[in-house]
């Protein structure tokens, strides 16, 4: 192959996707990237989508960061130099040393594949119709010559990039096969097949295919690499020498994603990058592969979406620019801002062109593009065919505007947008200021990659193998650790204490919400004012107190902490993200005594011989009644118990063990704890029980001062709101009598002033029912304390304790990695499966390629450690 290199063979592992990170398609996304493709088969009615003069570029909503500051010059206002010193807007000149690293650093970025982590890296596109002329275009660029038959014409994306070669270096290609996608032939859905019949890779493979130092081979290389991208099914060493390879093979597959990627250097040479992708069909002879059409342009479209991308749209003047469908595509991605026209073929102008409309498209003023408009004249067919060389072509381009009408004549002021290598420069110093303008983001966001991808595999270890025994023991005693500064409380571990004395109020809440209540009226308090007849009523007139009467309530929290209970109005936040609410609803269980009733019942059960004894078995039974519901709140208080220890344990769990989630350790040792869980709670709920059942065969008093002393409490309180209530009901029917209205001042000064009137209120007709209704009450706050208390007390001294001391004893040994065997337990336990293995490859070559692009980048910033600004 004369200066041909077999080089097939070689693999090596560059474009890394990362794991659970947003994938995006295999752009181009390179500095100073050139992706050209042919367009065709879009609707009729296509035409440029002008934009409003009065809107600026930078205004609209297609604008990129690639039009920022890079706006079109009126063309009466631009330089006429040669294109050798043309420098646009001011704008840093391309050939600048730093520059040109720059670029150079930001190809190397996009040759590791950094485009699938969505890092913005200045790229330029090239549209165009069926034979407008972009392939002349992008060979007029780069100088080399890529398949143009039947057979060889784009089936996939060519990647070609130049840079500059040493002085005195001989020109040299090199071509690649970059693989991102593997064939089976198969369809399905999501992002990974949205080509049919292609699977995406989770790494790029890169496999080196020939090179050469002699230019007239490059594009039989280019043919034979172009094969082997679309036969998967073949080695691709088969094609790489021109004697055994057949030319007539049929490949597997008549498209493909994957590229072939050709290097080009030579001294004097652009930094610049091209992807020639294959161009748009709009319909398939055969109906049974109608799904290329879809295939090709969604190739197509997803190389040009890059919103940094700088836009190329070829229009050749032999049609009418109304019918340019590459101009369809520019409106559906909103990209007219951001693009640049090339007018090809101006040797072929229709007859009856206007020359007024060319200089209205070339001035601006028609079909508006965000960077105006070129003109081109590149090699016809025959000087193809003929081999004509680029310096030639440039020369015969040169010619061709300098003695040709209207090109010589009336758009002359136009000539400095006239030639490829006008194009070339202009396209060169817009990627070049964007891409010094992109370095800062760039970096930035590759260091934030970086970081998630460092994030991610942290929560991934590799498997130890060694000291696998001391890797579980490690994380048994961190998690075990972490348990036992909860149960203590210890800062800033105190999440769960918070949570545990929030449960201990809810259940004292639900328990003193059920306290029994004593009814302040009764029938015997009738007739206040009228003190020479019988005080009051007979018992027999009313068995039942009016509903909507005040009742007495001693207002004591339980346990008995301040004089006020205390309210759990607060939902509490716990650890699962869902709420507990206070257990209010058990106050229906609680007993409120009626005087009167209290009164009744007494006469009928109690048959002391002696007037107003009280049987003692009597006052039990009633003392009993309060508290039979006593399991509603306990079972409220244990549910909520559960539902909360288990939430707050698994989230400390989840920190613990998150790097081991996917092995056998992550559900063996939770298991073992929801076990363990659930045991003890259910044996401290059985210990509750006991205690309900021990406070049902009471009442038990073993401190009778101090229920005499509450007692005392008790019944002042109901004292004070009888006097109250009688007093209210002697100054109401006293109001009524006289049809007056005395004020609760009023009243208040006339019960101090008149002595007599506090002996009438003060003679209580319902001492007896007082007296054992204080007592009920008295009885039921002691032992509302008591069995709150001694519920929780087991709970903090078994089963937190076990939590505390235990847990680490507990899951060890249930793991069994102290046994005879533990050390292959342990390995067992820590073992990954395939598929987080597989997750971790695609990290570690994720966060291989992200360092290697911060590498290039620190390299730049070490080579200019001074101001950009001073590089030229």
């Amino acid at each position: 192959m004369g200066g041909a290199t077999q080089t097939t063979g070689r693999k090596s592992t560059g474009d890394a996707a990362a794991a659970n990170l947003s994938v995006a398609t295999p752009q181009p996304s390179s500095g100073s990237t050139i992706i050209d493709e042919p367009v065709s088969g879009m609707g009729e009615g296509s035409g440029y989508a002008t934009p409003n003069n009065s809107q600026p570029p930078d205004a609209r909503s297609d604008v990129s960061h690639a039009s920022l500051g890079l706006s079109f010059s009126p063309s009466h206002g631009e330089s006429t130099d040669s294109h050798a010193n043309y420098t646009v807007g001011g704008e840093v000149d391309p050939l600048g040393k730093y520059v040109m690293d720059v670029i150079d650093t930001i190809n190397k970025l996009e040759s590791l594949g950094l485009q699938k982590f969505k890092i913005p890296l200045p790229k330029c596109v090239v549209l165009g119709d069926q034979s407008a002329g972009k392939s002349s275009v992008i060979e007029g660029i780069s100088g080399i010559t890529t398949p143009r038959s039947t057979d060889t014409c784009t089936r996939c994306p060519l990647f070609i990039k130049m840079h500059p070669g040493d002085p005195g270096t001989r020109w040299n290609a090199e071509v690649v096969l970059r693989k991102s996608f593997s064939y089976d032939g198969r369809s399905g859905r999501g992002q990974a097949r949205r080509f049919p019949g292609w699977q995406e890779q989770q790494t790029t493979e890169e496999v080196k295919f020939a090179t050469t130092s002699e230019p007239t081979e490059l594009e039989g290389i280019i043919g034979r690499a172009q094969l082997a991208i679309l036969s998967p099914n073949r080695d691709p060493a088969e094609f790489c020498l021109s004697t055994t390879m057949d030319w007539q093979h049929t490949p597997l597959t008549e498209f493909s994603p994957n590229v072939v990627c050709i290097s080009v250097s030579a001294p004097g040479l652009p930094i610049l990058s091209f992807y020639d992708l294959p161009g748009t069909i709009g319909q398939s002879e055969d109906p049974s592969r109608h799904y290329l059409v879809k295939f090709v342009k969604d190739l197509v479209r997803e190389y040009i979406a890059d919103q940094d991308a700088l836009i190329l749209v070829a229009c050749s003047l032999e049609n009418d620019i109304h019918n340019s469908q590459a101009a369809g595509i520019l409106r559906d991605m909103n990209a007219t801002s951001r693009s640049i026209g090339v007018l090809t073929k101006p040797d072929r102008l229709p007859p009856g062109t206007r020359e007024e409309a060319l200089a209205a498209i070339l001035g601006g003023q028609k079909f508006q593009l965000g960077h105006g408009y070129f003109s081109v004249k590149n090699l016809g067919q025959h000087g193809i065919e003929a081999r004509i060389s680029h310096e030639n072509a440039r020369q015969q381009e040169r010619d061709f505007f300098a003695h040709n009408a209207p090109w010589c004549t009336s758009l002359q002021h136009f000539r400095h947008r006239f030639g490829i290598l006008r194009l070339q420069d202009y396209i060169s110093k817009k990627l070049a200021a964007h891409s010094l303008k992109a370095l800062p983001l760039i970096r930035s966001e590759l260091q934030q990659r970086l970081q998630g991808v460092e994030r991610q595999l942290s929560a991934c270890p590799k498997p130890p193998t060694h000291n696998a025994g001391n890797v579980v023991s490690d994380i048994l005693l961190k998690f075990s650790g972490h348990i036992q500064k909860e149960m203590e409380g210890e800062y800033p571990h105190n999440t769960w204490r918070n949570i545990w004395e929030t449960l201990q109020a809810d259940f004292a809440s639900g328990l003193a919400s059920m306290k029994p209540t004593m009814a302040t009226y009764g029938i015997l308090d009738k007739g206040l004012t009228e003190p020479s007849a019988p005080m009051g009523a007979s018992m027999d007139d009313a068995l039942v107190l009016d509903s909507e009467e005040e009742e007495a309530d001693v207002d004591q929290a339980l346990p008995e902490t301040s004089s006020k209970k205390r309210k759990v109005e607060e939902t509490i936040a716990t650890p699962t993200g869902k709420s507990m609410k206070p257990s209010t609803p058990h106050s229906r269980f609680k007993k409120s005594f009626h005087l009167d009733n209290v009164s009744r019942e007494l006469s009928q059960i109690s048959k002391s011989k002696f007037p107003d004894q009280l049987q003692p078995k009597v006052l039990d039974a009633m003392i009993l009644e309060t508290i039979k519901h006593w399991e509603e709140p306990m079972k409220s208080f244990f549910d909520n118990l559960g539902q909360q220890l288990k939430g707050h344990m698994q989230k400390v769990f989840g920190t613990t063990f998150e790097p081991w989630k996917d092995a056998e350790i992550y559900h063996a040792a939770w298991v073992i704890i929801g076990k363990l869980m659930d045991n003890h709670l259910e044996e401290q709920q059985l210990m509750a029980k006991d205690a309900f059942i021990d406070e049902h065969e009471g009442p038990y008093i073993f401190h009778r001062e101090y229920l005499a002393f509450q007692k005392t409490q008790v019944s002042e309180t109901y004292q004070q709101a009888r006097f109250t209530k009688r007093m209210n009901l002697y100054f109401d029917e006293l109001d009524k009598a006289t049809n007056k209205e005395t004020s609760k001042a009023e009243r208040l000064a006339r019960v101090k002033r008149e002595a007599e009137l506090r002996k009438l209120l003060s003679k209580e007709p319902y001492t007896n029912e007082i007296e054992v209704v204080a007592k009920i009450t008295s009885y039921y706050l002691i032992a509302s304390r008591r069995f709150h208390d001694s519920i929780c007390m087991r709970i903090e001294s078994k089963f937190f304790k076990l939590l505390r001391t235990q847990l680490r004893n507990e899951l060890a040994s249930k793991l069994r990695i102290f046994d005879e065997d533990g050390h292959s337990t342990c390995m067992r336990l820590l073992a990954e499966p395939a598929e987080r293995q597989a997750k971790r490859q695609e990290l570690e070559n994720a966060r291989a390629a992200l360092l290697k692009g911060q590498a290039h980048l620190d390299d730049l910033a070490a080579r200019y450690a001074e101001e950009p600004s001073a590089h030229g």
